[in-house]
Protein backbone atom coordinates (compact mmCIF):
# COMPACT_ATOMS: atom_id res chain seq x y z
CA UNK A 1 0.00 0.00 0.00
CA UNK A 2 1.58 3.27 -1.11
CA UNK A 3 1.89 6.37 0.99
CA UNK A 4 -1.34 7.95 -0.80
CA UNK A 5 -3.31 5.14 -0.20
CA UNK A 6 -2.41 4.61 3.12
CA UNK A 7 -3.91 8.30 3.84
CA UNK A 8 -7.28 7.68 1.84
CA UNK A 9 -7.85 4.87 3.95
CA UNK A 10 -6.47 6.21 7.30
CA UNK A 11 -8.87 7.07 10.65
CA UNK A 12 -10.02 10.68 11.00
CA UNK A 13 -8.27 10.33 14.38
CA UNK A 14 -5.00 9.57 12.59
CA UNK A 15 -5.88 12.63 10.19
CA UNK A 16 -6.81 15.07 12.43
CA UNK A 17 -3.55 17.50 12.69
CA UNK A 18 -5.51 19.84 15.20
CA UNK A 19 -3.59 18.72 18.09
CA UNK A 20 -0.33 18.09 16.76
CA UNK A 21 2.86 20.88 17.93
CA UNK A 22 2.94 23.68 15.92
CA UNK A 23 5.90 22.59 14.27
CA UNK A 24 4.76 19.62 12.75
CA UNK A 25 1.76 21.20 11.13
CA UNK A 26 3.88 23.88 9.61
CA UNK A 27 6.04 21.18 8.15
CA UNK A 28 3.61 18.56 7.51
CA UNK A 29 5.32 16.04 9.37
CA UNK A 30 2.94 13.85 11.95
CA UNK A 31 4.27 13.05 15.34
CA UNK A 32 6.20 10.20 16.09
CA UNK A 33 3.14 8.87 18.02
CA UNK A 34 0.95 9.25 15.00
CA UNK A 35 3.51 7.97 12.47
CA UNK A 36 3.88 4.64 14.69
CA UNK A 37 -0.28 4.27 15.02
CA UNK A 38 0.27 4.97 10.94
CA UNK A 39 2.37 2.14 10.36
CA UNK A 40 0.22 -0.35 12.45
CA UNK A 41 -3.19 0.63 10.62
CA UNK A 42 -0.92 0.21 7.65
CA UNK A 43 -0.05 -3.28 8.93
CA UNK A 44 -3.49 -4.13 10.32
CA UNK A 45 -5.10 -2.72 6.86
CA UNK A 46 -2.27 -5.63 4.81
CA UNK A 47 -3.28 -8.63 6.89
CA UNK A 48 -5.93 -10.47 4.80
CA UNK A 49 -7.22 -14.02 5.33
CA UNK A 50 -8.12 -16.55 3.65
CA UNK A 51 -11.56 -18.86 3.56
CA UNK A 52 -10.20 -21.96 4.92
CA UNK A 53 -8.24 -19.84 7.55
CA UNK A 54 -11.51 -18.01 9.07
CA UNK A 55 -11.75 -19.23 12.88
CA UNK A 56 -15.22 -21.02 13.50
CA UNK A 57 -16.85 -20.17 17.17
CA UNK A 58 -19.68 -22.59 18.05
CA UNK A 59 -21.45 -25.85 17.50
CA UNK A 60 -20.68 -27.95 14.39
CA UNK A 61 -21.46 -31.36 13.54
CA UNK A 62 -24.68 -33.85 14.26
CA UNK A 63 -27.27 -32.04 16.62
CA UNK A 64 -27.52 -34.87 19.00
CA UNK A 65 -23.62 -35.24 19.63
CA UNK A 66 -21.05 -33.61 21.89
CA UNK A 67 -19.51 -31.63 19.38
CA UNK A 68 -22.53 -29.87 18.01
CA UNK A 69 -22.69 -28.10 21.94
CA UNK A 70 -20.96 -24.51 22.24
CA UNK A 71 -19.04 -24.40 25.59
CA UNK A 72 -18.52 -21.48 27.19
CA UNK A 73 -17.82 -23.28 30.18
CA UNK A 74 -14.60 -24.00 28.37
CA UNK A 75 -12.95 -20.28 28.82
CA UNK A 76 -13.12 -20.58 32.61
CA UNK A 77 -9.56 -22.06 34.15
CA UNK A 78 -9.72 -25.15 35.77
CA UNK A 79 -9.68 -24.44 39.76
CA UNK A 80 -9.73 -20.52 39.48
CA UNK A 81 -12.57 -18.80 41.20
CA UNK A 82 -13.00 -15.82 38.99
CA UNK A 83 -12.96 -15.32 35.13
CA UNK A 84 -10.09 -13.45 33.08
CA UNK A 85 -9.10 -13.26 29.09
CA UNK A 86 -5.60 -14.38 30.18
CA UNK A 87 -4.05 -17.97 28.90
CA UNK A 88 -4.26 -20.24 32.09
CA UNK A 89 -0.24 -20.13 32.68
CA UNK A 90 -0.07 -16.32 33.65
CA UNK A 91 -2.03 -17.16 37.31
CA UNK A 92 0.53 -18.99 38.59
CA UNK A 93 1.75 -15.18 39.35
CA UNK A 94 0.34 -12.28 40.40
CA UNK A 95 -1.67 -9.94 37.70
CA UNK A 96 0.17 -6.51 36.86
CA UNK A 97 -2.48 -3.60 36.75
CA UNK A 98 -2.71 -3.32 33.26
CA UNK A 99 -3.42 -7.48 33.50
CA UNK A 100 -6.02 -6.85 35.72
CA UNK A 101 -8.66 -5.21 33.65
CA UNK A 102 -9.16 -8.47 31.88
CA UNK A 103 -9.96 -10.00 35.00
CA UNK A 104 -13.85 -10.07 36.29
CA UNK A 105 -15.00 -8.53 39.33
CA UNK A 106 -18.18 -10.87 39.48
CA UNK A 107 -16.80 -14.53 39.36
CA UNK A 108 -16.46 -16.84 36.83
CA UNK A 109 -18.07 -16.79 33.56
CA UNK A 110 -20.42 -19.81 33.92
CA UNK A 111 -22.33 -20.80 37.21
CA UNK A 112 -21.97 -24.93 37.91
CA UNK A 113 -24.93 -26.06 39.93
CA UNK A 114 -23.99 -30.10 41.00
CA UNK A 115 -26.88 -32.78 41.90
CA UNK A 116 -25.41 -35.86 42.98
CA UNK A 117 -29.02 -38.02 42.19
CA UNK A 118 -31.01 -36.73 39.74
CA UNK A 119 -33.91 -39.09 38.25
CA UNK A 120 -35.97 -38.64 35.28
CA UNK A 121 -36.85 -40.88 32.15
CA UNK A 122 -34.42 -41.81 29.70
CA UNK A 123 -36.50 -40.35 27.02
CA UNK A 124 -35.62 -36.95 28.04
CA UNK A 125 -32.33 -37.15 27.04
CA UNK A 126 -32.15 -35.14 23.99
CA UNK A 127 -28.28 -35.24 23.18
CA UNK A 128 -25.62 -38.24 23.69
CA UNK A 129 -21.86 -36.55 24.23
CA UNK A 130 -19.51 -39.18 22.70
CA UNK A 131 -20.42 -41.78 19.73
CA UNK A 132 -18.39 -43.58 17.40
CA UNK A 133 -21.37 -42.68 14.91
CA UNK A 134 -20.55 -38.39 15.60
CA UNK A 135 -19.98 -37.60 12.28
CA UNK A 136 -22.90 -38.97 10.91
CA UNK A 137 -26.30 -36.75 10.82
CA UNK A 138 -29.33 -37.49 12.72
CA UNK A 139 -32.11 -35.06 13.68
CA UNK A 140 -32.86 -36.59 17.03
CA UNK A 141 -31.81 -39.44 19.43
CA UNK A 142 -34.96 -40.91 18.59
CA UNK A 143 -33.37 -41.52 14.65
CA UNK A 144 -30.11 -42.78 15.55
CA UNK A 145 -31.85 -45.20 17.63
CA UNK A 146 -34.27 -46.37 15.09
CA UNK A 147 -31.41 -46.51 12.60
CA UNK A 148 -29.21 -48.85 14.59
CA UNK A 149 -31.86 -50.95 15.50
CA UNK A 150 -32.47 -51.06 11.46
CA UNK A 151 -28.95 -51.62 11.53
CA UNK A 152 -29.21 -54.63 14.26
CA UNK A 153 -32.12 -56.35 12.31
CA UNK A 154 -34.19 -55.61 16.18
CA UNK A 155 -38.13 -55.30 15.84
CA UNK A 156 -40.37 -53.21 17.80
CA UNK A 157 -40.42 -55.37 20.90
CA UNK A 158 -39.48 -56.03 24.81
CA UNK A 159 -36.97 -58.52 23.64
CA UNK A 160 -35.33 -55.84 21.65
CA UNK A 161 -35.77 -53.43 24.34
CA UNK A 162 -34.20 -56.01 26.56
CA UNK A 163 -31.38 -56.77 24.29
CA UNK A 164 -30.87 -52.75 24.31
CA UNK A 165 -30.83 -51.95 27.98
CA UNK A 166 -28.22 -55.04 29.04
CA UNK A 167 -26.07 -53.67 27.32
CA UNK A 168 -22.64 -53.48 29.41
CA UNK A 169 -21.55 -49.74 28.43
CA UNK A 170 -24.92 -48.14 28.70
CA UNK A 171 -24.18 -47.34 32.02
CA UNK A 172 -27.32 -45.12 33.04
CA UNK A 173 -29.26 -48.40 33.71
CA UNK A 174 -26.86 -50.90 34.73
CA UNK A 175 -24.08 -49.04 36.96
CA UNK A 176 -25.16 -44.98 37.63
CA UNK A 177 -22.25 -42.67 38.79
CA UNK A 178 -20.18 -43.32 35.70
CA UNK A 179 -22.27 -41.19 33.25
CA UNK A 180 -23.37 -38.23 33.75
CA UNK A 181 -26.39 -36.22 33.18
CA UNK A 182 -25.34 -32.00 31.46
CA UNK A 183 -27.50 -29.19 30.43
CA UNK A 184 -26.29 -25.97 29.41
CA UNK A 185 -28.80 -22.85 30.00
CA UNK A 186 -27.58 -21.01 26.39
CA UNK A 187 -27.67 -24.54 24.29
CA UNK A 188 -31.02 -25.99 26.41
CA UNK A 189 -30.55 -29.70 25.39
CA UNK A 190 -30.22 -32.51 27.90
CA UNK A 191 -27.48 -34.48 27.50
CA UNK A 192 -25.63 -37.63 28.75
CA UNK A 193 -22.11 -37.76 29.05
CA UNK A 194 -21.95 -41.32 28.15
CA UNK A 195 -18.31 -42.92 28.25
CA UNK A 196 -19.43 -45.94 25.81
CA UNK A 197 -22.69 -47.40 24.67
CA UNK A 198 -24.42 -44.52 22.42
CA UNK A 199 -26.24 -47.00 20.10
CA UNK A 200 -27.53 -49.01 22.51
CA UNK A 201 -28.76 -45.97 24.69
CA UNK A 202 -30.06 -44.62 21.71
CA UNK A 203 -32.04 -47.79 20.88
CA UNK A 204 -33.29 -48.00 24.12
CA UNK A 205 -34.66 -44.97 24.48
CA UNK A 206 -36.56 -45.39 20.13
CA UNK A 207 -37.96 -48.82 21.56
CA UNK A 208 -38.68 -47.57 24.85
CA UNK A 209 -40.49 -44.69 23.24
CA UNK A 210 -42.36 -46.34 20.79
CA UNK A 211 -43.79 -48.93 22.74
CA UNK A 212 -44.81 -46.55 25.74
CA UNK A 213 -42.59 -48.07 28.31
CA UNK A 214 -40.55 -46.07 30.98
CA UNK A 215 -37.29 -45.90 31.43
CA UNK A 216 -36.00 -44.48 34.47
CA UNK A 217 -33.01 -43.52 34.99
CA UNK A 218 -30.51 -41.95 38.07
CA UNK A 219 -27.13 -40.31 38.13
CA UNK A 220 -25.27 -37.54 38.51
CA UNK A 221 -26.77 -33.78 36.96
CA UNK A 222 -24.60 -30.92 36.34
CA UNK A 223 -26.44 -27.42 34.84
CA UNK A 224 -24.09 -24.76 33.67
CA UNK A 225 -25.38 -21.13 32.93
CA UNK A 226 -23.97 -18.14 32.26
CA UNK A 227 -22.65 -15.81 35.11
CA UNK A 228 -24.62 -12.29 33.76
CA UNK A 229 -22.62 -10.02 35.92
CA UNK A 230 -19.24 -11.31 34.26
CA UNK A 231 -20.95 -11.58 30.83
CA UNK A 232 -22.42 -8.03 30.94
CA UNK A 233 -19.14 -7.16 32.25
CA UNK A 234 -17.10 -8.60 29.08
CA UNK A 235 -19.98 -7.28 26.48
CA UNK A 236 -19.55 -3.53 27.93
CA UNK A 237 -15.83 -3.11 28.78
CA UNK A 238 -13.93 -5.08 25.68
CA UNK A 239 -14.54 -5.91 21.90
CA UNK A 240 -14.05 -9.71 21.26
CA UNK A 241 -12.68 -10.90 18.31
CA UNK A 242 -11.67 -14.28 16.79
CA UNK A 243 -8.72 -14.34 14.52
CA UNK A 244 -6.81 -17.05 13.07
CA UNK A 245 -4.52 -18.39 14.63
CA UNK A 246 -1.68 -18.06 12.20
CA UNK A 247 -1.95 -14.13 12.10
CA UNK A 248 -3.08 -13.43 15.69
CA UNK A 249 0.59 -12.00 16.36
CA UNK A 250 0.00 -9.61 13.68
CA UNK A 251 -3.63 -8.95 14.83
CA UNK A 252 -2.62 -8.91 18.20
CA UNK A 253 0.22 -6.52 18.28
CA UNK A 254 -1.49 -3.62 16.18
CA UNK A 255 -4.58 -4.05 18.83
CA UNK A 256 -1.80 -3.03 21.81
CA UNK A 257 -0.42 -0.34 19.28
CA UNK A 258 -4.23 1.29 18.05
CA UNK A 259 -6.28 0.13 21.24
CA UNK A 260 -3.55 1.00 24.13
CA UNK A 261 -3.36 -2.65 25.57
CA UNK A 262 -4.93 -6.00 24.63
CA UNK A 263 -4.93 -9.49 25.11
CA UNK A 264 -4.99 -13.03 23.39
CA UNK A 265 -6.14 -16.35 24.50
CA UNK A 266 -6.44 -19.57 22.58
CA UNK A 267 -10.15 -21.14 22.42
CA UNK A 268 -10.90 -24.04 23.56
CA UNK A 269 -11.55 -27.07 21.08
CA UNK A 270 -14.87 -27.50 23.01
CA UNK A 271 -16.03 -23.63 22.05
CA UNK A 272 -14.16 -23.22 18.20
CA UNK A 273 -10.74 -22.67 16.74
CA UNK A 274 -8.34 -19.75 16.28
CA UNK A 275 -7.29 -17.27 18.91
CA UNK A 276 -9.44 -14.05 20.92
CA UNK A 277 -8.06 -10.74 20.83
CA UNK A 278 -9.94 -8.93 23.09
CA UNK A 279 -9.18 -5.19 23.84
CA UNK A 280 -11.25 -2.50 25.26
CA UNK A 281 -14.06 -0.63 24.00
CA UNK A 282 -12.07 2.86 25.22
CA UNK A 283 -11.74 4.72 22.49
CA UNK A 284 -13.43 5.79 18.98
CA UNK A 285 -9.75 4.41 17.36
CA UNK A 286 -10.63 1.06 19.11
CA UNK A 287 -14.32 0.85 17.54
CA UNK A 288 -12.83 1.24 14.23
CA UNK A 289 -9.95 -1.44 15.34
CA UNK A 290 -12.80 -4.03 15.98
CA UNK A 291 -14.51 -2.80 12.75
CA UNK A 292 -11.23 -3.25 10.20
CA UNK A 293 -10.77 -6.92 11.70
CA UNK A 294 -14.49 -7.93 11.37
CA UNK A 295 -14.50 -6.71 8.32
CA UNK A 296 -12.05 -9.28 7.35
CA UNK A 297 -14.39 -12.21 8.02
CA UNK A 298 -13.21 -12.74 11.77
CA UNK A 299 -15.86 -13.62 14.05
CA UNK A 300 -17.29 -11.08 16.64
CA UNK A 301 -17.59 -13.55 19.56
CA UNK A 302 -18.92 -10.88 21.78
CA UNK A 303 -22.19 -10.75 19.39
CA UNK A 304 -21.85 -14.79 20.37
CA UNK A 305 -21.43 -14.66 23.13
CA UNK A 306 -24.93 -11.98 23.67
CA UNK A 307 -27.13 -14.31 21.52
CA UNK A 308 -25.89 -17.31 24.05
CA UNK A 309 -27.23 -15.34 27.22
CA UNK A 310 -30.30 -14.02 25.46
CA UNK A 311 -31.53 -17.79 24.47
CA UNK A 312 -30.62 -18.83 28.55
CA UNK A 313 -32.85 -16.21 29.73
CA UNK A 314 -35.33 -17.42 27.16
CA UNK A 315 -35.14 -21.29 27.88
CA UNK A 316 -34.93 -20.71 31.70
CA UNK A 317 -38.71 -19.19 31.86
CA UNK A 318 -40.10 -22.60 30.89
CA UNK A 319 -37.26 -24.99 31.82
CA UNK A 320 -38.26 -27.49 34.43
CA UNK A 321 -35.29 -28.83 35.64
CA UNK A 322 -33.82 -27.61 38.95
CA UNK A 323 -31.66 -24.61 38.37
Amino acid sequence: MTGGELDNCLPPELIDSSSWPWWNRAFARPPKAIQHLRAEWGKLRALSARESDLPLLGAHGSKIFGRSVCCWDALDHYGMETFSFHEPHLHVRRPTPVENRFVSPYGRLVIETRIEAYECDASAIEGIWASKSSEESFASVDEFGEDFCRYKGWGLNMASLKLACRHDQVRIFNSPGIDVFEARAWDGRFFVGNAGGSHHLAAAIHLATRLGFPLPARERLVLFRLNEKTVSWALENFHLIIVPTNSHFEALSSARVLAGVATSLELPDRLGSGRLIVFPRSSTLAQRLATELLSKGYQDAGAALQIALQRQKDFLTCSKLPW
